[in-house]
């Protein structure tokens, strides 16, 4: 099943639409030819890690404790 059916099949058993133009995916260790081959199929943007989403820092790799004090600002 390819991606674009699966959330298709979701919007319309759940009645829930996504709005492909703020929808963003990530990616971790992925080519630039890979992502843009995703970013054309989804029709998202293409996001960098580390983000932060309502006051969570997501990471592409374990959160250690100097990483988590560098975001946190303490030193």
């Amino acid at each position: 099943m390819h991606i674009m059916q699966l959330l298709d099949n979701y919007d319309q058993a759940s009645g829930q639409s996504m709005n492909k133009a703020n929808s963003t995916f990530y990616t971790s260790c992925m080519s630039q030819n890979r992502i843009q081959h995703f970013a054309s199929l989804l029709r998202f943007n293409h996001g960098f890690l580390p983000f932060i989403y309502p006051g969570v820092t997501y990471f592409s790799s374990e959160a250690t404790k100097d990483a988590l004090a560098a975001y946190s600002g303490q030193d």
